[in-house]
């Protein structure tokens, strides 16, 4: 009888062995996986062509296009200003020839 109990206590203490055995492999593995993608992510962020360049390079394009618009929308507003004097300087001008007649 003593045999039999001494042979399954071995038995649950070569499971129990071997389940802490599976779970530090399996700790490892999920360890080893996260480090991996964490690095791809790490990567995707900062690298050459990473969000926060992009981000960047798209900061400067938007200033860049911002003062393009504001430069057309100030050449539209000189052309309208000169043409607005050009035809006032017309008609003061019909005036006059019309009261120098």
């Amino acid at each position: 009888m003593q045999k039999s109990r001494n042979k399954y206590k071995m038995k649950q203490f070569r499971k129990l062995k071997s389940a802490y055995g599976i779970t530090l492999i399996t700790l490892v593995i999920t360890i080893i996986l996260l480090l991996i993608l964490a690095g791809i992510i790490i990567n995707l962020s900062l690298g050459e062509n990473g969000i926060f360049n992009k981000a960047k390079y798209a900061k400067i394009e938007y200033e860049k296009a911002k003062i393009k618009e504001e430069l057309e929308l100030e050449i539209v507003d000189a052309k309208d200003t000169i043409v607005s004097t050009v035809e006032n300087n017309k008609i003061a001008v019909a005036k006059y020839v019309a009261n120098q007649i």
